[in-house]
């Protein structure tokens, strides 16, 4: 089963494999133009957005100290790259790029680039202490998501995870349904047509901004019968560039789902 951020940059990054129920992308997140500072984050966010971690490590190293909320998502985001690029998904450190986010939060809860990375980092840190937490914290990550789409109704990114957050829960297996009764006393609700209005909220926001967002909504049409829509948005993702490394697997995926027409 499967469960992003954003400045011009939709889908820009590579996926993030986790287990059920959640497959997590993450993108670039906008940055808050409504706090003045001396810092160049356009720059910060350019060596994220090369690949140059190492750089960016050493730049953010002068902010160790800094409690900006600006600051403390970037250090999150790229603590998780760094986890991610050493094949180090421990508790122990996914816990540290979270607790970065729960400070922001503490700082400022009207931020939505620290909610979404809220979203992103309390599922990835769950998934690491075991399947019945992460299942427990499926409430916890759709409150962030939903409350990055009320501040910032334009953050495609959002969209997209929320979109994914309802249709991983309606694709659930019987033990997942069985667990989450367990630990939250009930499945949460959950809907195709939510997560579909939530994919075209992404669509709207940024116009084939990403392949995966275009394929999900074929998807999702595919599961609700719509067959002609789905159709047309299936095969209008094997016309989009491939940008990132994702594009090609959702090629794949896209192909393997007409087959079937």
């Amino acid at each position: 089963a499967v469960v992003s951020t954003q400045s011009g940059h939709y889908g820009r990054d590579r996926p993030i494999y986790l287990t059920a129920p959640f497959l997590t992308y993450v993108a670039f997140a906008k940055v808050r133009s409504d706090t003045k500072s001396d810092v160049d984050f356009d720059y910060l966010d350019s060596l994220y957005n090369s690949n140059r971690f190492e750089e960016l490590e050493r730049a953010l190293e002068a902010y160790r100290e800094s409690r900006d909320v600006r600051m403390l998502w970037r250090r999150a985001r790229l603590r998780w790259e760094l986890i991610k690029k050493s094949g180090k998904k421990t508790a122990e450190n996914t816990g540290e790029a979270y607790a970065l986010v729960k400070e922001a939060l503490e700082i400022d809860d009207n931020n939505s680039d620290v909610h979404r990375w809220a979203g992103i980092l309390s599922n990835a840190h769950n998934e690491q202490v075991g399947l019945s937490a992460q299942i427990g914290n499926l409430l916890t990550m759709k409150y962030h998501l939903t409350r990055a789409t009320e501040l910032n109704p334009h953050d495609a990114t959002a969209w997209t995870l929320l979109g994914i957050w309802h249709y991983e829960l309606k694709e659930m297996s019987w033990y997942q349904i069985k667990l989450a009764n367990t630990f939250l006393g009930k499945v949460p609700d959950a809907s195709y047509e939510e997560a579909l209005e939530c994919f075209m909220k992404a669509e709207q926001s940024n116009p084939k901004g990403w392949n995966r967002n275009v394929f999900l909504i074929g998807k999702v049409n595919f599961r609700l019968g719509n067959m002609e829509l789905a159709r047309t948005y299936l095969e209008e993702v094997l016309t989009m560039k491939h940008t990132i490394e994702d594009d090609a697997e959702v090629d794949s995926e896209a192909r393997k789902l007409l087959s079937k027409f």
